[in-house]
């Protein structure tokens, strides 16, 4: 009697491949932490510039002087669009899992922006008279990956709002001024 041989994995096979799908797995979770940290980075970049462009265009729609104010003290943190002295307009609270991400100002003591009725930074903000920030610096410890918020009346970039990666040289179009 012939005996036919059924089709099929033998034990060691099966174990051979897990094995390598493990190992495979194993390589491939560092690259998929950083991925994950500079999507991240990236998140609040474009969350910070989605704040000052709004800001920026409700100056110039209400012909008035508008405040941005950015807050990274809580792990959570956000920021608010404001007339001067009036009610908020917009609140955004940063995307969770941000909490690693890292916010500097510069100057570090400044946290708000204020524009005026043209669309541009006011040299002193108007509620409380501070420098005004002009650009925020945003890395991941996890990350490879810093980025840059610039805004304002700045040498190189004309009155607005740019992300940039202060790796690269201005004029680059993905460097900053």
């Amino acid at each position: 009697m012939l005996k036919l041989r059924t089709a099929g994995f033998t034990l060691i096979e099966l174990l051979i491949g897990l094995s390598i799908g493990v190992i495979l797995l194993l390589l491939a979770i560092p690259a998929y932490n950083r991925w994950i940290a500079d999507a991240q980075t990236l998140e609040a970049a474009e969350s910070l510039a989605a704040g000052l462009r709004l800001a920026y265009s409700e100056a110039i729609k209400r012909n008035t002087l508008i405040e941005f104010t950015f807050d990274k003290t809580t792990a959570s943190g956000g920021w608010t669009v404001q007339p001067v002295g009036g009610a908020v307009l917009k609140r955004d609270v940063f995307a969770s899992g941000s909490d690693q991400t890292v916010f500097t100002a510069s100057p570090v003591t400044s946290r708000t922006v204020t524009f005026n009725p043209m669309g541009l930074v006011e040299s002193a903000n108007a509620a409380a008279p501070t420098i005004p920030f002009d650009a925020i610096n945003i890395t991941n410890p996890n990350g490879t990956r810093p980025l840059r918020v610039a805004v304002g009346n700045l040498t190189n970039l004309k009155t607005g709002i740019k992300i940039c990666d202060p790796n690269f040289i201005w004029p680059d179009p993905k460097g900053c001024p």
